[in-house]
């Protein structure tokens, strides 16, 4: 089962995508305990799993941060890639905790 929010969210972006001729597409594949499986072990393998075998399929995992450890080692470093200032607007707040 989908979240409405999501569905909401994702619906807009490609409507917006499509009106200004933008060649993106977005489709949710949602891995949750309600979908994947009863026990929170098999879901971080689960999601493991497919970040260890290097795919390109997917281009954009939401995870929780108590996986972050678990995870970071598949992911690059946005600092690599992003100016400073623009990581900054993402760092005060919430986000930095």
């Amino acid at each position: 089962k989908q979240l409405p929010y999501f569905t909401i969210v994702i619906d807009k972006f490609n409507e917006y995508t499509k009106q200004n001729n933008i060649d993106i597409h977005v489709t949710l594949n949602l891995y949750s305990l309600d979908n994947s499986t009863k026990y929170v072990n098999d879901y971080g393998s689960t999601i493991e799993s497919i970040l260890s075998r290097g795919s390109i399929k997917y281009d954009i995992f939401f995870y929780d941060n108590m996986y972050s450890p678990r995870y970071s080692s598949y992911f690059i470093d946005l600092m690599d890639w992003l100016p400073e200032d623009h990581i900054s607007m993402y760092t005060s707040g919430f986000a930095s905790q």
